[in-house]
């Protein structure tokens, strides 16, 4: 939050308790001077019906019907001003809640828009540079076979890399507006075993375990939201993690079917839960985090599961990690 954004929200904090005190302080003026013209009637009442009969008690005074009905009104005016008062404070809490609640919103946006500009320019930039830097050194010097199928390999990754990010953000606004799941029967653990195939070859490091029913669970499903929801979540548990990155992938049909896939990566923090599948979000502060990504996987993730009319949780993982339980 920048410092013009702070004072901005302190100004209405404090106009907003300004107009707490001021209401209280002419509510209770008004419930005061009500008071005082009811007592100030009350009087000349009593003086006149003294004057009319000077043996009448006080009993009998405040059993007038005139009396009675006296105190009637003015007890039903402080009400009104009691609760016009307090209707008025509900309303003004409520405003400055939403008005509070808006203004953080924004801010989140517009630091999830900075934070994507940065995490996009450096995901652009990097990959590009790298790929300059092998055309050039190409360009520049004659290399022996085994130097030059080093450099293309990783002209090759990098390539792979920038169309990965392009595809994340051509999908992301196309899930937005124009895709339409197409559903087929689908036999749920050869897609599972043919992304992880895929997924291997990418990521050679990590270790993706399986753990299948023996017969074949054949789902009524997109093949191509099924396949980005296993890679964004895989890629994310292998992206987060400081350690040899291990991913389990579980499917099960009973009682309904559920794909459960857990990691021992850092983990997600309890108050990020709620935030991590919108869009262009991501865990901590841009200028210092050492991860790759824009923010769009899981997001992308989250459309996906929605289009295809499944629900999914996010839970800790044991010991370390996060747990993506998704139901069909």
């Amino acid at each position: 939050m920048t410092k013009r954004s702070k004072r901005i929200k302190f100004l209405s904090y404090g106009l907003f308790f300004y107009l707490i005190l001021a209401l209280t302080w002419w509510t209770l003026l008004l419930i005061v001077k009500n008071n005082d013209a009811l007592n100030a009637k009350i009087e000349l009442i009593k003086i006149i019906a003294i004057a009319n009969n000077p043996e009448i008690s006080e009993a009998q005074f405040l059993e007038q019907a005139n009396v009675v009905k006296l105190n009637h009104d003015y007890t039903r005016q402080r009400n009104m001003i009691i609760g016009e008062a307090t209707v008025f404070i509900v309303l003004l809490f409520i405003g400055i809640f939403q008005i509070n609640k808006s203004f953080n919103r924004e801010v989140d946006a517009a630091n999830q828009q900075r934070n994507f500009l940065l995490s996009i320019t450096h995901e652009l930039k990097s990959p590009l540079a790298s790929i300059k830097l092998i055309l050039q050194t190409f360009l520049k010097r004659e290399l022996p076979k085994e130097k030059k199928d080093d450099l293309l390999k990783s002209a090759l990754t990098e390539s792979n890399r920038l169309e990965n990010l392009v595809n994340d953000l051509l999908l992301s606004a196309k899930l937005e507006k124009a895709f339409i799941p197409h559903f087929e029967e689908i036999p749920i653990n050869m897609l599972i075993e043919h992304s992880v195939f895929t997924l291997g070859n990418s990521h050679p490091l990590a270790k993706i375990n399986l753990n299948l029913p023996e017969d074949d669970l054949v789902l009524s499903t997109d093949k191509e939201g099924l396949y980005a929801i296993i890679k964004n979540l895989v890629e994310n548990g292998i992206k987060y993690n400081i350690n040899i990155p291990e991913i389990n992938i579980v499917l099960t049909d009973e009682p309904k079917p559920q794909l459960i896939i857990s990691d021992n990566g850092v983990g997600i923090p309890d108050g990020d839960k709620t935030k991590i599948f919108n869009k262009f979000y991501r865990i901590g502060n841009e200028d210092t985090r050492k991860t790759k990504g824009t923010g769009l996987g899981l997001y992308i993730v989250k459309e996906f599961v929605a289009a295809l009319g499944a629900s999914i949780e996010v839970e800790d993982n044991s010991p370390t990690g996060t747990k993506f339980i998704i139901e069909f």
